[in-house]
């Protein structure tokens, strides 16, 4: 799991031993990607699934800067009434990247209650480019953020909180520098290469022996 609250959310669902599942970072995708941070003065969002748009779009009304959301789903925004400073498309990916690159901050809105915790690539790409990030999915991302220091957490569809949330790092400047700083050194921890390795060593710890051969598997009991 990429997210420590999906073990019991996994083991409830499907009948497992939460021993049997395990959590693992994911990691951030830029390694092969030049990209250079730039700030465009607007708030960017992203993404096809698990998200919650309409708590952003409410957040988003009146605020005193553009909002860009890239979404290829118009299905979402059927019946919402979008205000005029957000603009909804679909981007490739490369066009994604540079977009996220060139945002003043990042917000990741994830729908609550969920089996699956998705974001990670998005938040942490967003935060290893150096990026003030607001994840409103505080147990699926409490693992990568703390809460002030390297990004923001708010409860999933709280679209005041969200607002004054996107708010506070417009208006302080210095605070949202210091905060994609902090964000960018976090952000690049989680390496392609250090996720590989941690679920090569859990094959290991599981699956293989002390000499390095594959272990038995337990038996199971005979059915009656």
């Amino acid at each position: 799991m990429w997210a420590k609250r999906e073990i019991e959310a996994y083991a409830r669902a499907f009948g497992l031993s939460p021993d049997r599942i395990f959590f693992i970072p994911y990691h951030h995708t830029l390694n092969r990607v030049a990209l250079e941070p730039w700030d465009g003065g607007y708030v960017f969002s992203g993404g096809n699934f698990g998200r919650d748009y309409p708590t952003l779009i409410a957040a988003a009304r009146g605020l005193p800067v553009e909002v860009r959301i890239a979404c290829s789903r118009p299905e979402l925004f059927r019946g919402l009434d979008v205000p005029p400073n957000v603009d909804i498309r679909g981007y490739t990916h490369e066009e994604f990247l540079k977009a996220l690159a060139g945002c003043r901050l990042s917000v990741v809105a994830l729908q609550g209650g969920l089996l699956h915790s998705g974001g990670q690539q998005t938040f942490l790409n967003s935060m290893a480019l150096g990026k003030p990030t607001i994840v409103t999915d505080p147990e699926g991302a409490r693992e990568y953020i703390e809460h002030g220091v390297t990004g923001l957490l708010v409860e999933p569809g709280n679209a005041p909180k969200l607002r004054q949330s996107i708010l506070t790092l417009l208006q302080d400047g210095d605070a949202a520098a210091m905060m994609g700083r902090c964000a960018m050194e976090a952000g690049r921890r989680r390496t392609t290469e250090a996720h590989f390795q941690e679920l090569v060593a859990l094959i290991e710890r599981r699956v293989l022996g002390k000499d390095g051969t594959p272990m038995r598997a337990p038996e199971r009991p005979a059915r009656a």
